[in-house]
């Protein structure tokens, strides 16, 4: 594998942005092979472009282009519902994971955005290994590579809903997120990729005024400010008043007419109450919008999941608000991969390691 951080990472580039780096280049088709060979079928080294690119212009692009990948140092594959969660390494030995949804002729990939996160959510597990950094737009895009090389699905939508808070780092991703959307890269359309944010409200409202194209989900948890500052520290830094006067400047943004997803963890006896839903009613307006319950699964915490007839008792309640209400199924459970699991397995071992010190 070629590494050699002194040159731009092709996974980084526009194809027009590549262009600007090999100018000379521009008029033949041996740039466009390169950037499809990288971003359409995972070509991780320079060797493996022998015969498929003239052995002169392969001498040029290493000159020009990083073409490093993360390592992958474990697959893991769900006997349940076929979810493959990847272990992936990065450069500087830390590790992050992204999980690949399949459904009938098509799959979902979830992607990190972060190593840990900062954000401490009481549902997640990526939240009590605290952040050690961002990830750079290559690291994000290469999941998708990743996934697409070994799995053999095709992968028509990507979410940003794995390790780390998306918007807090906002330009990585985005800018991951417009190559995703590359025609010559992976060309999944922009209605297909989904940012989730715990509600970064100046990064929200950023968005909106940019009019980014991509879709942008909220975790909300808890209408009820207070409940939600125990569920989500955030709530102290951006408050619930101020996070949803952001959500409806990026609803006007769209001109009204996007619904609005707000993400709700439940979780028995904490959030799923008749006072929960009225909270919903009374704090929860301006825009139109729909509920996504995901019932919380567990890190080994002391919060617990809901059974399915609390869960369909809750979503009954909640169609009392006449907004939609659906209940999101969290694959490859049975391994970690779970909505808020990510992140579990590497909290173990350093509990295990802390333990043995």
């Amino acid at each position: 594998m070629t590494r050699d951080a002194r040159l731009p990472n092709v996974k980084s580039l526009t194809l027009a942005e590549a262009r600007s780096v090999f100018p000379e280049a521009c008029s033949g088709p041996t740039l466009r092979s390169f950037y499809r060979l990288v971003h359409r079928e995972g070509v991780r080294s320079y060797g493996d472009l022998a015969g498929r690119i003239a052995r002169d212009r392969i001498e040029a692009l290493r000159k020009r282009f990083d073409i490093r990948g993360l390592d992958v140092i474990d697959v893991r594959h769900s006997p349940l519902d076929g979810t493959r969660k990847y272990l992936l390494g990065l450069p500087d030995g830390l590790v992050v994971e992204s999980v690949l949804i399949p459904n009938r002729d098509h799959a979902t990939l979830c992607v990190s955005s972060q190593a840990g996160c900062a954000l401490a959510c009481r549902f997640c597990a990526t939240g009590r290994l605290g952040l050690r950094r961002d990830l750079e737009t290559w690291e994000i895009v290469d999941q998708l590579v990743l996934a697409r090389r070994e799995s053999g699905h095709p992968i028509t939508d990507v979410v940003f809903m794995g390790m780390g808070e998306p918007l807090e780092n906002y330009d990585a991703v985005l800018k991951a997120a417009d190559l995703f959307n590359e025609p010559d890269g992976a060309c999944i359309s922009y209605k297909k990729i989904t940012i989730s944010t715990a509600g970064v409200v100046p990064a929200i409202r950023r968005f909106a005024r940019e009019r980014r194209k991509h879709r942008l989900v909220f975790s909300l948890t808890s209408a009820d400010p207070e409940k939600r500052r125990k569920l989500m520290p955030i709530g102290e830094t951006y408050p619930l008043e101020d996070l949803v006067d952001a959500i409806r400047e990026y609803s006007e943004s769209h001109g009204g007419r996007r619904w609005i997803v707000l993400e709700y963890v439940a979780i028995r006896n904490v959030n799923m109450a008749d006072a929960d839903v009225d909270a919903i009613r009374d704090n929860i307006r301006g825009f139109k919008y729909l509920i996504d319950v995901i019932p919380y699964n567990s890190i080994g915490s002391e919060l617990s999941s809901p059974s399915w007839e609390e869960v369909k008792a809750f979503t009954t309640r909640l169609r009392r608000l006449q907004v939609p209400v659906k209940v999101r199924y969290s694959g490859g459970k049975d391994m970690d991969s779970g909505c808020g699991q990510l992140g579990a397995e590497e909290w173990k071992r350093r509990r295990i390691a802390a333990v043995a010190e």
